[in-house]
């Protein structure tokens, strides 16, 4: 059963069985379909568990759904049973309804066989039949295959300490993107990665200080992260610096404490902390899972460290003597950090959160380990700071690497230059620098200061590249991609561009033969690549279209007057301009006419994908992005306005007595222009000018005229009046923070969520936004 159709079944029984529960006499209370689970033999997302308490991560049975035999189910429903913490699961094949019993080290054994149509062709009468009896045999089952506390696995434990994290994910982001309202030292990544990291260094300070039972039994939800600072200081040293909190970290909200203070409860039943091995194991899980989810790879390895290494985000703990370590995220740090000290393994001499603050007694010899995209934009001052400190790591060279290049790239080149010369150093890296015009800069730094021993493909998006920081041109670079292993020579690899080095690792050999042969060149003529002839034609076939796509960074090929540019931006080879005129040449050009002319060129690429690409047009995005935005701007009105925009006097003097009034006519905003003895002269945009009395008169109306108002009506009591102006500017303040808190919670970059306020205050009839940025009341013309 394909994994689409299995999902839709999944969600359809998930629905039928939690209606069945509602309205009987069972012991479940949840029926949930696909829950992601850490288990033995990886991911796995089950179709259907039947929770008996979700938050306690106490389940009363699985079902696994299969076209074929129950056999086919076997690993997966033993790997889930024990991720679970019940012995027993439920397979619905072809063959019908079975239920097994786990064995440790032996097949699952048959319980019971109920005859049943397969999951896919089962009528909506037969599903309802066969939830039915499901249900009734699991009622005992629930209660009699549940493991004995003390035998729960620690596959179990990892996925109860995450249960929490995935249920306060969206309340995390949340309060992340409103703290950035009101401080700017958050570190700058999207608000979900932060919000993951909050949950799981919480996880991470609670699963420390439990395994020392230094957290008071009776600390109520809102003060448990209170409770957990108090006694912290009661770790080693290296495991409190860890767990610190990262810059303007914010508290938990309490909907998110009440989860996590559920844990602790949930994990003092189950006498966390009294299995060592177990809660090594636990800590290496969350160690990996977390490494996954930034996506680093969990590469296991036991060989010691060498010293003088310096080891970039690692993800599994290693016997080591001297050594340094940096991290990208917080949370990894700490659980690596804390499994090191449950393991007895020796710390690191330096370490940090923040790789540019990485501070090392001697230049490494080695560097391990891998960098992670966290965020694709930086701010001006980051770049400016970033600069700063590539002068520390490369004292001799004036680096100048692309402004627009991810953080990644810039932590690339500080880590390369801290190391000694002759310095061997392996890392993982995100794949986008080979395809994006920032890696230009990066890739030139490479050629001239180091050797590449080795570049090789992990996924699709990740590379591991190796290299010695010491230009030998004889050495030999090993580039290993999907069509195997691949040696050059290092001084003619190095004087190719860096889309040839892409081309090289990924292409076939048919392609990469042409590029050696030099019938697809890096040459753009001037004068030919200006209007080049054909060259669309070309990008509509089979190899022209594999060129592009490979070496654009995921971008449709451009419109016609922008494709020559585009070409030469991202470094793809062309054929010989005469090839180029040909095909330009064509008379009714149709695919089997270029692919023809082509390979009377170049040779048969029978092998290439087909093209799929269109000249590309950005108006629908524009215009569905427009869209949007124009959506969400609307519900935020609605939703901070939701009493509609303040009318400044008139609903200020609804709660006065018949207040005594002046009246004044003004033809457009007045501007104050002199003052004498409380007399204060205003100026409207007709240049008429009104006198008043009063500083608080003159403020009055000054406020008013911005509603477009052109008569205004202000008690004469000068008390009634700065009372109004004070309520009114109050007001204004409230209104201006639920607008931020709006925009906050709604985009993950700062500058942005603030320009976006101040573009729907000013649409507003409100005073501008820029005049409210300071008191009021402090203002003078």
């Amino acid at each position: 059963m394909d994994f689409d159709r299995q999902t839709r079944l999944a969600a359809e029984l998930a629905k039928l069985t939690q209606q069945k529960i509602d309205v009987g006499r069972y012991p479940f209370r949840r029926a949930e379909s696909t829950p992601r689970l850490l288990t033995e033999q990886g991911e796995i997302s089950p179709p259907l568990v039947l929770w008996i308490n979700r938050d306690s991560f106490m389940a009363g049975g699985i079902l696994l759904l299969d076209d074929e035999a129950p056999e086919q189910c076997f690993s997966a429903g033993s790997a889930c049973a024990s991720a679970l913490g019940v012995s027993h699961f439920v397979t619905w094949c072809a063959t019908g309804l079975d239920l097994w019993h786990c064995q440790a080290d032996k097949p699952p054994q048959r319980i019971k066989h109920l005859e049943a149509p397969a999951p896919g062709n089962a009528s909506a009468e037969e599903s309802h039949q066969v939830l039915q009896h499901l249900l009734e045999e699991l009622k005992p089952l629930s209660v009699m295959g549940a493991i004995a506390p003390e035998n729960l696995g620690a596959f179990y434990l990892a996925n109860l300490c995450l249960s929490p994290l995935a249920a306060a994910e969206e309340e995390l982001t949340e309060t992340v993107r409103s703290a950035r309202a009101k401080t700017p030292d958050m570190p700058n990544h999207p608000a979900r990665r932060l919000a993951q990291s909050k949950g799981m260094l919480v996880l991470a300070r609670l699963l420390a200080l439990m395994r020392i039972n230094q957290i008071p039994g009776n600390v109520r939800p809102e003060k448990l992260e209170r409770a957990i600072e108090l006694v912290l200081s009661y770790l080693p040293g290296p495991v409190i610096t860890a767990l610190g909190a990262f810059p303007a970290e914010p508290p938990l909200p309490y909907a998110s404490a009440v989860r996590f203070h559920h844990l602790f409860r949930r994990l003092g039943q189950l006498r966390w902390g009294s299995d060592s091995q177990k809660v090594g194991k636990v800590l290496e899980i969350l160690l990996h899972y977390q490494a996954r989810s930034l996506g680093l790879p969990c590469i296991e390895a036991t060989e010691p460290v060498a010293e003088g290494t310096l080891l970039i985000n690692p993800a599994s703990p290693r016997p080591a003597g001297t050594f340094s370590e940096a991290f990208q995220e917080p949370a990894l740090r700490a659980l690596s950090v804390l499994l090191r000290d449950h393991l007895e393994l020796s710390h690191a001499q330096e370490t940090s959160t923040d790789i540019f603050s990485l501070q090392t007694r001697s230049a490494p010899r080695n560097v391990e380990g891998g960098l992670v995209l966290l965020s694709e934009k930086i701010t001006a001052a980051e770049r400016e700071f970033f600069r700063l400190k590539l002068r520390t790591s490369w004292p001799n060279r004036r680096l100048s690497l692309a402004p627009k290049s991810p953080r990644y790239i810039w932590e690339a080149a500080h880590i390369t230059g801290l190391a000694a010369d002759g310095a061997v150093i392996r890392l993982t890296l995100p794949a986008t620098w080979l395809v994006h015009a920032y890696g230009n800069s990066f890739y030139n730094l490479i050629t001239e200061q180091f050797s590449i021993i080795r570049l090789e493909t992990l996924s699709r998006s990740q590379l591991c590249l190796t290299l010695e920081k010491q230009p030998d041109l004889s050495c030999e670079t090993i580039l290993r991609g999907p069509c195997g292993s691949r040696a050059f020579n290092w001084h003619t690899l190095r004087q190719q561009p860096r889309s040839f080095l892409n081309l090289a690792l990924r292409a076939p050999d048919c392609v990469l033969e042409l590029l050696q042969q030099q019938r697809l060149s890096f040459n753009y003529g001037p004068e030919a690549f200006a209007a080049p002839p054909g060259i669309e034609r070309f990008f509509a076939s089979r190899l022209g279209g594999y060129l592009w796509k490979s070496l654009s960074p995921g971008h449709p090929l451009p419109s016609s007057g922008q494709v020559a540019n585009e070409c030469r931006r991202h470094l793809v080879p062309l054929p010989d301009p005469e090839l180029l005129q040909r095909l330009a040449a064509l008379s009714e050009p149709d695919a089997e006419k270029i692919e023809k002319a082509i390979q009377q060129n170049l040779g048969e690429f029978s092998g290439l994908p087909a093209p799929e690409l269109t000249p590309g047009s950005d108006e629908s995005a524009t215009q569905r992005s427009k869209r949007i935005r124009e959506e969400e701007t609307a519900q935020i009105i609605s939703e901070v306005f939701k009493d509609g925009v303040p009318r400044f006097p008139q609903n200020y003097l609804y709660d006065i007595y018949r207040p005594e009034l002046q009246k004044f006519e003004v033809n457009g905003t007045l501007q104050q222009t002199s003052e004498f003895l409380g007399m204060f002269e205003l100026t409207d945009s007709s240049g008429q000018v009104i006198q008043v009395e009063g500083e608080e008169t003159a403020r009055a109306l000054e406020l008013a005229t911005f509603s477009e108002q052109t008569l205004i009506e202000l008690p004469t009591d000068r008390h009634l009046t700065a009372s109004i102006v004070g309520k009114y500017l109050d007001d204004l303040n409230r209104l201006q923070q639920d607008l931020l808190h709006q925009t906050y919670s709604r985009r993950d970059k700062p500058r942005l969520a603030r320009q976006w306020a101040r573009r729907i205050w000013n649409s507003l009839p409100l005073p501008p936004w820029e005049e409210l940025e300071e008191p009021f009341t402090t203002k003078r013309s």
